[in-house]
């Protein structure tokens, strides 16, 4: 056990003598490596704050298309266990689903807004 520790006593020395910023002053000192690393370029800041978007952007738009598809099959084995037992699941759940289904993947497809 003493040997598991020495091992990640270690591996986290690295990390545990970093030195962080305190929370109050993390704005300035990111600002701080933005300036001293990339130089003062507000356009290449914008420039990834819109790739940051953007990606952002992407993720929920492809979020929305597995989720309604998820809906969709959702809804197709509601149907087949309605077939077996019309009482269980109703047929308005099916519908529900299916409906909802629809609508989240036809949401994928709204082309999402771009920034020039």
């Amino acid at each position: 056990m003493s040997k598991i520790l020495y091992y990640i006593a270690i591996f986290l020395s690295p990390v545990i003598s970093a030195v962080q910023p305190h929370p109050a002053e993390l704005g300035d000192y990111v600002a701080q490596v933005a300036v001293t690393q990339s130089g003062p370029n507000p356009t290449k800041s914008l420039s990834d704050i819109n790739d940051f978007i953007h990606l952002g952007g992407t993720f929920m738009v492809n979020l929305l298309f597995i989720s309604g598809i998820a809906l969709l099959l959702g809804a197709v084995t509601q149907y087949v266990e309605h077939r077996k037992n019309p009482m269980n699941p109703p047929l308005s759940k099916v519908v529900t689903l299916l409906v909802l289904g629809v609508c989240l993947v036809a949401a994928s497809f709204i082309p999402f807004p771009t920034v020039e």
